[in-house]
């Protein structure tokens, strides 16, 4: 059981019992959850729910994925918030990164996406391969040296897409030579299970133990947990990986304390969708809207739960319709206040960052989610060279 609050219509609430150490964080203050959480475009019923987002391919993964981008009816074309973020951090002259422990292409993380030229690009670091070097058995000794010398060479009727990919393979090969020295030299104080998003997590705590000698005063990573799309046996499928989230997140938190960084770091889940209130003839459940979710950090508000669970589940509800439940928290609402405790401090920011905001009826802020918070940065004269479940790390005040 964890203590509700008083917003919420029970006064405690049940977590599943392999999550304890979800629960113990969120008895020490250092977790929150977000209630009825989603996509959302406006505030909806079950009058106008469809009408209200004809842009946004409801219960469905490709389009629902929104999630990550957060503008999905915007100007701000094929950009994600956590890109977005980076944008405007960067503009600040903060040194900013961007890691995805999972793989680019399509199947990369749309979050991370910026504007052309705004930020760094994003590295992509395998936790399944680990620190690897480039070519290690190369067929000829100077191999190195021919393949730069063939991606550098220019001439007037080199194309510009093939100028912009021998660009970013000259640039994979020194991330790869990077992150193979760093990645070999860290060596950190806690033990992760070996697992899925264990050995992620553990990838992730090396890169921000790394920080200063990356050179880098923000970042944001992108860490993927796949294994809930359950149509069949559900139940299995939750007591399995929500043990397996328990005890990768517990490893992160030690960790990070053992650091000294857990103030400065925050760790948000989120999903394409909820899941359908009843069961399906497989045991499982089907796409839906509205979830709950879980923020973590030592900065964090913690023993709250922001948003609002519905006081009922029958259909006297506006809110309750066929596949489940109309979010009434939308993503933007979450991200304002976290774009705020990263750095993203003017209106002008927030609204490029979140361009749906100004529909939402109630916007998270950062003093709604965290306490001890970070300095907020000053702005400095212009952008400053950088290298190149989402974890965002911002400096200690």
């Amino acid at each position: 059981p964890i203590d509700a609050g008083t917003n919420q219509p029970c006064a405690v609430f049940g977590l599943h019992p392999t999550l304890t150490s979800m629960q113990k964080l969120y008895n020490s203050s250092d977790a929150a959850f977000f209630a009825n959480t989603g996509v959302l475009h406006k505030p909806s019923t079950r009058e106008n729910y469809r009408a209200n987002h004809k842009k946004t391919g409801l219960f469905g993964h490709g389009i629902q994925r929104a999630v990550q981008v957060v503008n999905f009816e915007s100007d701000v074309y094929n950009t994600g918030v956590l890109g977005r973020i980076a944008d405007a951090l960067y503009s600040k002259g903060l040194k900013t990164s961007k890691i995805s422990t999972g793989t680019s292409g399509a199947s990369g993380p749309a979050s991370l996406v910026s504007e052309p030229l705004k930020s760094p690009s994003t590295s992509y670091v395998s936790p399944n391969i680990g620190p690897t070097p480039f070519d290690p058995t190369p067929s000829i000794s100077n191999m190195r040296e021919i393949l730069r010398g063939l991606n550098n060479a220019t001439k007037l009727s080199s194309s510009l897409f093939g100028e912009s990919w021998s660009s970013q393979f000259l640039e994979s090969l020194d991330d790869n030579d990077f992150f193979f020295e760093m990645l070999n030299s860290v060596r950190l104080d806690t033990a992760f299970p070996n697992s899925g998003l264990g050995n992620k997590l553990e990838l992730v705590s090396k890169l921000i133990k790394a920080h200063e000698h990356r050179g880098i005063e923000r970042d944001l990573f992108y860490v993927s947990f796949g294994k809930f799309d359950s149509h069949r046996d559900g139940s299995e499928t939750i007591d399995r990986y929500f043990a397996e989230m328990d005890n990768a997140i517990n490893s992160f938190s030690e960790e990070m304390k053992t650091q000294g960084l857990w103030d400065s770091v925050v760790l948000v889940t989120a999903s394409d969708f909820g899941r359908t209130l009843t069961p399906n003839g497989g045991g499982g459940t089907d796409h839906a809207w509205g979830g709950n979710y879980l923020m973590v950090g030592g900065s964090v508000a913690g023993k709250k739960i922001h948003g609002f669970y519905p006081d009922t589940f029958n259909f006297s509800s506006p809110i309750i319709i066929g596949r489940g439940v109309i979010p009434t928290t939308g993503w933007d609402s979450v991200w304002n206040g976290i774009s705020e405790w990263f750095g993203a401090t003017n209106e002008s920011e927030l609204d490029h960052i979140l361009p749906n905001r100004g529909n939402m009826a109630h916007l998270l802020t950062k003093d709604d989610m965290f306490i001890r918070t970070t300095s907020t940065p000053t702005e400095a004269p212009g952008p400053t060279e950088s290298p190149t479940y989402e974890v965002s790390r911002a400096p200690a005040a």
